[in-house]
């Protein structure tokens, strides 16, 4: 009859749609991680960046020092 063949083809529709959405999670669930391995990355560089400051921070403190103990 008429109602089941609309039935069916709503039911159709509703399958292609469901699956159209899981494929598009899908994609966003690869997208976010590989957002999540970049930003681990750039996490782990600036933690060696801050490495490098603390350092160079320190041998300046250093050099001040001697600077000013040369001085006295």
């Amino acid at each position: 009859s008429r109602n089941d063949s609309d039935d069916e083809e709503a039911e159709v529709n509703l399958e292609a749609e469901l699956e159209c959405a899981l494929e598009e999670l899908e994609k966003s669930r690869k997208k976010n991680k590989k957002l999540k391995s970049y930003i681990s990355a750039y996490e782990k560089h600036i933690t060696l960046l801050e490495k490098k400051l603390s350092k160079h921070e320190q041998d300046n403190a250093q050099e001040c020092a001697k600077m000013i103990l040369n001085q006295i």
